[in-house]
């Protein structure tokens, strides 16, 4: 009696602190992994005895797992010391008599010290664990000592745990185990190397270790005996040793950022998001491939919170291509993608949507010499506002637009952003070239900087784990970021350069931006909705070129299967802040118009810019647009092309007939013919209610009526408006919510411009003669004349709306022949975004019909693509 009374303030004095030496061992012993937002594993992380382990607090454990556990190694726990006397006295009996060992008295508190206190099994070993458990029992509770147990058993292999055991045996959380499954991971710590889940005669061992451990539950009271037949005899599927190893670029760049993970840390990332940017780029890889692009890289974020959704930042992760390179986080040249905020920074510095910058050619003195821009197509635009150059990504326009606000503050607004070192030198080094991409920038950083046009201007650092959107500094107005995102989602704005390709046609509005580094070697595309901001990019890891590829081309089929597949929520467009005023303007000089002004449109502008000047180009009588001097070499170089000039420089009024002013067309073909229309009415209902963009009126004079307080019909601004089959399925730009455009119509003013005019076009009147009704010129192409193509290129086989009837036993193929306007390596064509085929000259093809309808698109791996519309029978 006086020892048991005494034994407990011995081994208090005599033991060491076992509570910390437990601590120390779950503290070292810790593994960890990285989870998806819906639970799902990304990777598992080892400890740095390379086991790994899971730590899973007691609480979440299910009842049945915790009850399994006791049942099968400590069924007296609640009520011992540390040791159990009378298993101690059972498992002598029993191997005295067998003359071998059957049987074990180890409690949880034993094997806890045994698991972190490694010894050879001998007699004075058993003997200091029994006192060491019994002075944990000391120091500690039951539940911290289960807790300790259950994280700390050996399953199989190098997993510890019944966290790690559960993620890997059965894709599942401790908190979601079956009894079946619940009994099978208390099977393993009585002997970890003889069970196994997929060495078939250790299954068998697992499995019947897991049948005595149900029935020792029934017997104990802890199940029914019902319940237990079912586990026994129901199926259990059990995934075996292969862990998880998703999205792993992400997963890096996680590591990266907030080191090794100790226990399970959710990220941002959702695993069906991230199967499905995947897989897109899988779908192109072998097209871009052809074009000279080894690789490709994408970003998904939420426009709420700029959560990061999904990230590939290659095709494979591996080592072919440098696949293990995440071009996501490279710095690679941006291209055009910074335009944006170049014109971002001019709505600050006071201009707005419709001003006018000169698209014409000059060379710029710079400390490194004469700098000579061009524009991609080689040409220049004349008198274009803000809308279409930032739309057609203008190079010569945005290199003039730095020129007028400064190198310095744009570098200034760039690093606010972080896309760019924060220096007071650099800008320096980038020179004008910082208009057109001459820094390195990462997607990353990009894609970040286009979301805090989503937030009203405010920026906003990516997250990579759950979390509302952590709202930095206000770098712009409201009202500017609202409309550069007006400007970007309006498909008129960039009819000029790019044209109406099916891959940039979406059942919602679209704010997007392409890029294209020198020498092709980087293609780039930005897209932004209520739902996503997502980025892609292609190119070689090596900085090779590609072959002639453009960032619309790259990226516009993947972002158009990108979005399809992506569930976005309702909720319309962005809305408009209140600063904005629907304000009227010269469709050609982006000024308040002037009673001489032949074509009046309208532009959401910000209050602090009105009133605006009047207009400087119309200020008499005449169908002439007068220029300051600054077009007289852009006009001169026209005359080579154009016979009559609606364009000319100030002083010169006359009055000609616009029609004309025909340019030289030698891909004209027969069956083109002008017809008049009647003028679309001033008026119309509002198509979006409340939050409607600007209305304005296309093509009218300036002497109509048009209240401010109507809806109108949106504003044209250059190129020429020219009419051809339908391209667009939707026939509207919601992102302005009202602005409509008829399908394969320019909404730009009619500058007057002929070479802007697509090949077989003519130049439109630029206002009816006095007294005389308004009317449109539509231009309208027979079927019989081929089709055309936006841009440089068309298809003239088949032609757009043809039907064909498949002929039983028929060969049932059909011609598909492309005209370029410039001779190009080859042509690729697609069939509803697939390719099937890439020609050189003469650019034809052959596809075997199917019933439906069908797009069918011939790119070139610049920047130009045509498509028609087939129904087969």
């Amino acid at each position: 009696m006086l020892v048991w009374l005494l034994w407990r303030p011995v081994v208090w004095h005599l033991t060491p602190d076992v509570q910390a030496m437990v601590t120390t061992a779950i503290a070292a012993g810790r593994g960890g992994a990285l989870l998806d937002r819906n639970g799902t594993v990304l990777r598992f992380f080892p400890n740095a005895q390379g086991d790994y382990q899971l730590w899973v607090p007691l609480a979440s454990c299910s009842a049945e797992l915790v009850q399994a556990m006791l049942a099968a190694e400590d069924r007296n726990f609640r009520h011992h010391p540390g040791f159990d006397l009378q298993a101690i006295v059972r498992a002598a009996w029993q191997n005295l008599t067998e003359r071998r060992i059957v049987s074990g008295a180890s409690t949880i508190s034993q094997q806890v010290i045994r698991i972190i206190r490694p010894r050879p099994r001998t007699l004075g070993t058993k003997l200091s664990e029994l006192l060491l458990a019994a002075k944990l029992e000391m120091q500690t509770g039951k539940d911290d000592i289960l807790e300790a147990y259950l994280n700390l058993a050996p399953m199989y292999g190098n997993l510890r745990g019944v966290g790690m055991g559960a993620r890997v045996l059965f894709r599942k959380g401790v908190g979601d185990l079956a009894l079946a499954e619940a009994a099978t991971l208390a099977a393993f710590p009585q002997a970890p190397a003889r069970l196994h889940p997929d060495i078939p005669r250790r299954r068998k061992a697992l499995l019947a270790r897991r049948d005595w451990i149900l029935r020792q539950m029934e017997s104990l009271g802890m199940i029914a005996s019902e319940a237990c037949r079912a586990a026994i005899a129901g199926p259990m599927a059990m995934h075996g040793r292969r862990l998880p190893f998703r999205a792993p670029h992400f997963v890096d760049w996680v590591v990266s950022r907030l080191g090794t993970p100790t226990a399970e840390l959710t990220t941002s990332l959702d695993m069906t998001v991230q199967d499905r940017l995947t897989a897109e780029l899988t779908a192109h890889r072998d097209r871009l491939f052809r074009s000279g692009a080894r690789q490709a890289a994408g970003l998904v974020l939420d426009t709420a919170t700029l959560e990061v959704l999904a990230m590939a930042g290659s095709f494979e992760y591996g080592p072919v291509a440098d696949g293990f390179n995440n071009g996501c986080l490279a710095l690679r040249s941006g291209g055009s993608t910074l335009k944006p905020f170049l014109y971002a920074l001019a709505l600050e510095e006071g201009f707005h949507p419709a001003a006018i910058i000169p698209d014409t050619k000059r060379t710029f003195r710079t400390p490194q010499g004469d700098y000579l821009p061009f524009n991609a197509t080689r040409r220049a635009y004349g008198p274009v506002s803000i809308r279409s150059a930032l739309g057609n990504s203008l190079n010569i326009s945005a290199v003039r637009m730095l020129n007028e606000i400064g190198l310095r503050p744009f570098h200034r607004f760039l690093a606010d952003f972080g896309l760019v070192p924060d220096s007071d030198r650099l800008w320096e080094f980038y020179g004008l070239g910082l208009a057109i991409g001459n820094p390195e920038v990462r997607l990353t950083d990009v894609a970040a900087a286009y979301g805090a046009f989503a937030h009203g201007g405010r920026r906003i650092d990516l997250r990579i784990t759950p979390g509302p959107a952590s709202m930095g500094r206000q770098l712009m107005a409201e009202t500017t970021a609202w409309s550069v995102l007006d400007m970007l989602s309006d498909p008129s704005a960039r009819l000029l350069t790019f044209g109406n390709p099916r891959f940039f046609a979406f059942e919602s509005p679209v704010a997007l931006k392409t890029g294209t580094s020198t020498n092709y070697r980087d293609c780039w595309l930005f897209a932004v909705t209520p739902a996503f901001v997502i980025g892609l990019w292609a190119g070689n890891f090596d900085g090779a070129p590609t072959f002639q590829l453009g960032g619309a081309t790259a990226g516009g089929p993947i972002l158009q299967g990108l979005l399809r597949e992506l569930a976005a929520p309702g909720g319309g467009w962005f809305p408009r802040p209140p600063g904005l005023e629907s304000t009227r303007v010269c469709s050609t000089s982006g000024l308040a118009p002037t009673p001489f002004c032949p074509m009046v449109s309208r532009e959401w502008i910000d209050r602090r810019r009105l009133p605006l000047e009047g207009c400087t180009f119309h200020e008499r009588q005449g169908e002439f647009h007068d220029l300051p001097a600054e077009y007289a070499d852009w006009i001169q170089a026209r005359a080579h092309t154009v016979r009559v000039d609606p364009f000319r420089l100030e002083g010169r009024l006359a009055v000609a007939n616009p029609l004309a002013a025909l340019p030289a067309d030698p891909w004209a073909e027969p069956g083109v013919r002008l017809r008049p229309l009647p003028a679309p009415a001033t008026t119309m209902p509002s198509l979006a209610g409340p939050a409607a963009a600007p209305p304005a009126s296309i093509g009218s004079p300036a002497s109509d009526p048009a209240p401010a307080s109507t809806p109108l019909l949106p504003a044209p601004l250059p190129p020429l408006p020219v009419v051809g089959p339908a391209t667009n399925p939707t026939g509207m730009n919601s992102a302005s919510c009202a602005r409509t455009t008829t399908p394969g119509v320019s909404s730009a003013a009619a500058s007057g411009d002929p070479s802007a005019v697509p090949p077989g076009a003519a130049a439109p009147t630029s206002g009816p003669p006095p007294g005389t009704a308004a009317r449109s010129l539509v231009m309208t192409l027979d079927s019989q004349a081929g089709e055309p193509g936006w841009g440089r290129l068309r298809i003239v086989s088949p032609h757009d709306g043809d039907r064909f009837v498949l002929v039983p036993e028929g060969d049932n193929l059909v011609r598909l022949r492309a005209v370029p306007e410039n001779a190009l390596p080859e042509i690729v064509w697609l069939v509803d975004g697939a390719e099937i085929a890439r020609t050189p000259p003469p650019y034809e093809a052959y596809w075997q019909l199917q019933r439906g309808r069908h797009a069918i698109t011939a790119l070139s791996l610049g920047e130009e693509a045509a498509q028609i519309t087939i129904l087969v029978e």
